[in-house]
């Protein structure tokens, strides 16, 4: 026994030092990332590295705005100025509350706003969140926090960018990227704030046919779990609190949109599911299912501002 023990450690000793030397390698050659169990992408999609290193400068806000890329592309601060109103986006792309939690545990006391608005999209709580998760250590800081997401997702994936995220923050590399605020590929423009504007499209296929039932996934336990966590976090700082739903185009083309409701309904917060009190027109109003773009987001900003925060325009 005690052979096999010092084996064991001899071994431990060779291969985990030489584990993340490989990691490191393997990151760092072009392309390898394709179809490996790595994958660490700085500035890839949703300009997260961008938004989450404006905070530190960026001072208190209203209002704080936090979901997946329909917050992101839904709510421009641009607006909310002229109204007197300083806001600022907190999201990321495919955003879970998993993520969720962890940004605003990192940002929300230096951001200190009057009111959060949290998007409870079905998609989102469905999810696992991985990709979301990939997306988070890539290109906001590494800590605890980053090690607990690790422990709760257990993938490999996961675990694998993580350890190449904290070599590389060890290594001063982490914070190095700087990020275009226009990706001209994908006509996106980073606005102060948080806020990705996309040039002017129209939306041209529906997902949801008439011919078939279209239904939402079953929440995943760890999702809710984290959603209560935020609740939890957000009560206890006396901020409030607000829950929405964005619009999406062809609404009704889902069977079970009120999925959510057992969720929202046992927290005792205001909701408002925005594909309800307004009237959306799926080819004018979104550039694709899930997103508006510019004719939506000034509809639906206006009314905020108006109905929600009632606040008199300056302009």
């Amino acid at each position: 026994m005690k052979k096999y023990f010092k084996e064991l450690i001899r071994f431990s000793i060779v291969c985990i030092p030489g584990y993340f030397v490989l990691l490191i390698l393997w990151g760092i050659i072009p392309y390898s990332h394709n179809g490996s169990n790595l994958k660490y992408k700085q500035g890839s999609y949703g300009h997260l590295n961008t938004r989450v290193k404006e905070i530190s400068g960026f001072g208190e806000v209203d209002i704080l705005f936090v979901g997946s890329s329909r917050i992101y592309r839904g709510f421009d601060p641009r607006i909310f100025e002229n109204y007197g109103v300083r806001v600022f986006v907190l999201g990321s792309s495919g955003q879970t509350p998993v993520q969720s939690y962890i940004l605003l545990k990192r940002y929300l006391k230096e951001l200190n706003p009057g009111l959060i608005v949290f998007d409870l999209f079905p998609r989102s709580f469905s999810k696992k969140g991985v990709e979301s998760s990939l997306d988070l250590l890539a290109n906001d800081q590494i800590d605890s926090l980053s090690l607990n997401m690790a422990r709760k997702q257990d993938d490999i994936l996961v675990w694998n960018t993580f350890i190449y995220a904290k070599l590389r923050q060890w290594m001063g590399m982490h914070q190095e990227f700087k990020e275009p605020r226009f990706k001209a590929d994908r006509g996106d423009r980073y606005v102060s704030g948080g806020y990705v504007h996309k040039e002017l499209k129209f939306h041209q296929k529906i997902d949801c046919e008439d011919s078939e039932e279209v239904k939402w996934a079953t929440p995943n336990p760890l999702q809710t779990d984290f959603f209560n966590k935020i609740i939890n976090l957000v009560g206890k700082m006396n901020i409030e609190l607000q829950l929405i739903n964005m619009p999406i185009a062809n609404y009704d083309g889902y069977s079970n949109n009120d999925i959510l409701q057992p969720l929202w309904k046992e927290t005792k917060l205001d909701y408002i599911d925005f594909n309800k009190v307004l009237t959306w027109r799926d080819s004018i109003d979104f550039y694709d299912n899930s997103h508006l773009n510019e004719i939506g987001v000034k509809k639906l900003n206006t009314y905020f501002v108006d109905q929600i925060i009632e606040v008199d325009s300056q302009e």
